[in-house]
């Protein structure tokens, strides 16, 4: 009778026991897969921001230079309206060749007036969408932090709704993402550098940079025509007539101010230039060898231009904008035309957000998720043989009053962050073929999410938060 009570005693010890550890795994696994889960939900909240706003910069790039695009049209088309016109003059004296450019002006002068309305209804509306691409990016920003705080109490909730999101635990995971997400970009204003400001200097010159950046991406993603123009159309002579001809036409687009901020905030003024104009250089002697001396225009043929801007002491003068090989026939341009009203309404660069972080950008450094979950006392919570009855505090068979749940809870960490990478990239391998790898940035949308691990430093400050003891 002794030895069954006591076969019996060790029985339901060892039944308690692996009762206990079957319970505490469970719960332990289930406890981590859901802070893992919330962690990488959160992060990839963070990954769609990312890409929403290179996707937004991206398309803020192509509608400037959609506005770049319009203007320079609208140059060209008056350029060949008034290159037409000084053609039929010049053969106004041949009747039939007078007939057949009298044609060509006519049909000059519609081409112009047509592109010239319908540029400046388009660089109006691409004006408004700028806008709304500049309100959308702020407005996705700061939805993300709302959108983060409720993805992550729905996969906290919908893993395991027994799980206590504590006070310090819940400040700290929000703060942390906050911190993460208000950190790891920043929103540049082109207005900071306009004002130039001398309040703050460093604030000042942190947004030149960033909008200097943001302007030579936008000129580099010129199409070939709204780059550059410029072609020799013939020449005639040379060393054996000591003396050369040739007609060159001249076109080019560029990104601008008014006079008063051109140097130092480029950013509100498309202007282009069209010209046409004959030049001619001769032969000298020099040093015993027969050289060219340097081109001269001496006679502008065909000019015209155009620029976009909202405010007027932002119209540019092309004189100071342009280097121009025909400066003859850009003076007759600026006075054609530079002094006439804006093609459209153009405001210029808007506010973008850009990685804060300058250099080989992979990850934004990660957000770390801290997550309880306590002892059951009868209730929800984690159920071991004392919850349930099985045994009891102090009683004979009470295998938990010593090594028990610290704090009576059960916790359990996760990071993740936002990190870069490229379709192209084989498990960090790179397979470019120019073997060249790319930074992470704002520009492009190869913005995911994954797990990492916690450095140890952050695992003893979570340890701090819960109280745990710290070597």
């Amino acid at each position: 009778m002794v030895y069954a009570i006591a076969m019996a005693g060790v029985l339901a010890l060892t039944m308690a026991y692996v009762f206990n550890v079957s319970q505490i795994t469970n719960e332990k696994t289930k406890l981590q897969n859901t802070t893992d889960a919330a962690a990488y939900s959160i992060v990839m909240v963070q990954s769609r921001d990312m890409n929403f706003k290179a996707y937004t910069n991206r398309a803020m790039v192509a509608n400037h230079v959609a506005v770049a695009q319009a203007v320079a049209l609208t140059s060209w088309a008056r350029w060949f309206e008034v290159f037409t016109k000084n053609f039929q003059a010049i053969t106004s004296s041949i009747p039939v060749l007078n007939f057949i450019t009298a044609g060509f002006s006519y049909a000059a002068k519609g081409i112009a007036v047509g592109t010239e309305t319908s540029m400046n209804a388009m660089v109006s509306a691409i004006d408004m969408v700028l806008d709304m691409l500049e309100i959308s990016q702020m407005a996705f920003h700061v939805a993300t932090m709302v959108v983060a705080k409720q993805t992550f109490d729905d996969v906290v909730k919908a893993n395991d709704p027994e799980v206590n999101a504590s006070l310090v635990a819940t400040v700290n995971n929000i703060k942390g993402f906050v911190n993460s997400h208000q950190n790891f970009t920043t929103r540049w204003d082109p207005s900071i550098v306009r004002s130039k400001s001398t309040s703050n200097k460093k604030k000042w010159l942190e947004n030149k940079k960033n909008m200097d950046e943001f302007r030579d991406i936008t000129l580099k993603s010129r199409d070939g025509f709204t780059m550059g123009r410029d072609q020799t159309l013939f020449k005639f002579g040379g060393k054996w007539l000591g003396i050369e001809v040739r007609a060159f036409r001249e076109g080019k687009t560029q990104l601008t101010a008014g006079l008063k901020r051109a140097s130092f905030a480029p950013y509100y003024n498309w202007s282009a230039e069209d010209t046409f104009s004959f030049h001619w250089r001769k032969t000298k002697w020099s040093k015993l060898k027969r050289r060219w001396t340097s081109w001269k225009e001496i006679a502008p043929v065909g000019w015209g231009g155009a620029q976009a801007y909202k405010s007027f002491d932002d119209a540019a003068l092309w004189t100071s904008v342009f280097k121009s090989k025909n400066p003859k026939a850009l003076k007759l341009a600026y006075v054609n035309y530079g002094l006439k009203k804006s093609i459209g309404t153009y405001s210029g660069l808007r506010k973008y957000y850009a990685v804060t972080q300058k250099g080989l950008v992979r990850g934004s450094g990660g957000i770390t998720v801290l997550l309880e979950k306590p002892h059951s006392t009868g209730g929800g919570g984690i159920r071991t043989s004392k919850s349930i009855g099985m045994t009891r505090t102090g009683g004979p068979l009470d295998i938990e009053s010593k090594g028990g749940f610290i704090n009576n809870t059960l916790a359990a960490m996760a990071k993740a962050e936002t990190y870069f990478v490229r379709p192209t990239d084989d498990k960090g391998k790179n397979t470019r073929a120019d073997k060249k790898r790319e930074y992470g940035s704002a520009f492009n949308p190869y913005w995911q999410p994954h797990l990492i691990d916690i450095p140890l430093k952050e695992e003893l400050k979570m340890k701090g938060l819960l109280g745990l003891p710290t070597p």
